[in-house]
């Protein structure tokens, strides 16, 4: 009975523990001279002079978006990669 009863219960758990954050990314900051900012609500978790691509996805979160993408160079500052996730 005791067997039958953790089953159930790590059965109930088990999705919770493996769930994904589902997030969106986006570069701000425009070419030549750039000084992205995440807009609210979103984090930054990258840098970059050229936004070539999004972060790949991971155990704990799927990118579902990358947008802005650019091969246009910054001569100043930096575009910003921002994230926004959902629980």
């Amino acid at each position: 009975m005791q067997l039958a009863t953790i089953l159930a219960a790590a059965t109930l758990l088990l999705p919770a523990v493996l769930a994904q954050h589902q997030c969106i990314q986006e570069w701000q900051g425009t070419a030549p001279f750039c000084n992205g900012k995440c807009l609210y609500g979103y984090r930054e978790v990258g840098r970059a002079k050229v936004a070539g691509s999004c972060s790949p996805n991971t155990a704990e979160k799927e990118i579902l978006g990358c947008q802005n993408t650019s091969k246009n160079v910054c001569w100043t500052g930096n575009k910003v990669l921002c994230e926004f996730c959902f629980a």
